[in-house]
């Protein structure tokens, strides 16, 4: 059984004969190298219009391509944030011009590996972010919050716009061989939703269900990472059909109960908690949350993917330790 094959076995409960693994740094049995290429039509604004456009920010300034000014605090160079939105009011949405994400050349460099290569690993090939994850990068938090409260229509025309852009991406990931996309959203806090339930139904919920099912018209499956807790709208995407939920921090759930109400009928896609866990260095802890995971989450003819992380060293964990989770996993 080679590793196309476990991967799929594992997302849809068909009895792989092992847990397969996504390893950061190399090939394993996911790929970690399909991504779209830069525009090649961006061009940013000089750092002079950067500090007029933010005046107060004291750190690093640079522009993204969905046109948002981004900030690193120079005490904080990992970590970026959007200081000033793409566009500042909703009146100007009209006028605003979304990259082209969708454009051919940004996928033939992913082409070229995938038809490069002996066609035995699963290609899974990164999509961005989605709708509320676009916005999410686009606008300021304090601008997004009041998106979220007072100008739902408008969100909603956002994603209306966004629709088809994000379906000719699909078609490019799969003309190019891929055989699943994963899309970052992250849609919750350490405890909760970033909006409330019925919020997110009402404006995202039809336009997951309509991106998921195009996929699956075109042989993709669909992975979504998210930060933070979203257990109140899980239900609604195995509903939509997601293939496959994809967390780094584990232990804010808990696991029986996501592997008894959501087991067989969604994967999961994770690492042992790198919050809680990883950071300990307690090698028995870490080998047995591994095999906790296996054996609960993956206890359903499959449904359990492992998760080597991408930056061990930004959080603090040797790479020993990130192998004894890797050990446990394939044990």
């Amino acid at each position: 059984m080679n590793s196309r094959e476990l991967v799929t076995r594992a997302i849809h409960f068909h009895d792989p004969e092992r847990v397969p693994l996504w390893m950061a740094g190399e090939t394993y049995d996911l790929t970690n190298d399909l991504y779209p290429t830069a525009s090649r039509t961006f061009s940013p604004l000089p750092e002079a219009e950067l500090r007029r456009l933010a005046p107060d920010f004291p750190g690093m300034l640079s522009q993204g391509e969905w046109g948002n000014i981004l900030g690193k605090l120079p005490t904080d160079l990992s970590t970026t944030e959007t200081v000033r939105s793409g566009f500042e009011e909703w009146e100007e949405f009209a006028a605003y011009q979304f990259p082209d994400i969708d454009a051919l050349y940004r996928y033939e460099q992913a082409r070229a590996h995938i038809s490069g290569r002996a066609g035995d690993v699963y290609e899974l090939a990164w999509f961005g972010s989605g709708y509320f994850g676009t916005l999410y990068n686009l606008r300021k938090m304090e601008d997004l919050l009041i998106d979220l409260a007072m100008y739902q229509e408008e969100l909603q025309g956002y994603c209306a716009r966004l629709e088809p852009i994000f379906h000719r991406c699909l078609e490019q990931w799969s003309r190019a061989g891929a055989h699943g996309i994963l899309f970052g959203e992250d849609l919750g806090v350490q405890d909760r939703l970033l909006m409330k339930p019925a919020t997110w139904r009402e404006i995202f919920k039809p336009y997951y269900a309509r991106l998921i099912a195009h996929a699956h018209e075109l042989g993709l499956d669909v992975l979504m990472h998210s930060c933070g807790y979203i257990r109140d709208i899980i239900p609604d995407l195995v509903e939509i059909g997601l293939d496959v939920l994809q967390f780094d921090q584990i232990d804010i759930y808990d696991l029986d109960d996501l592997a008894s109400n959501f087991g067989g009928k969604i994967a999961f896609f994770c690492p042992v908690d790198i919050q809680s866990v990883m950071p300990t260095g307690d090698e028995a802890r870490i080998r047995a949350a591994a095999r906790r995971m296996v054996e609960t989450l993956g206890a359903f003819h499959g449904g359990f993917l492992a998760k080597d992380y991408p930056s061990w060293h930004e959080i603090g964990v040797p790479d020993a330790w990130a192998a004894w989770m890797r050990e446990a996993f394939l044990a």
